[in-house]
């Protein structure tokens, strides 16, 4: 699976969520 490329996601729309 790809979970490391999820996190990098999730972290990454965090981010720009703010």
């Amino acid at each position: 699976s790809d979970l490391l490329v999820v996190l990098a996601v999730v972290y990454a729309v965090e981010n720009l969520a703010g």
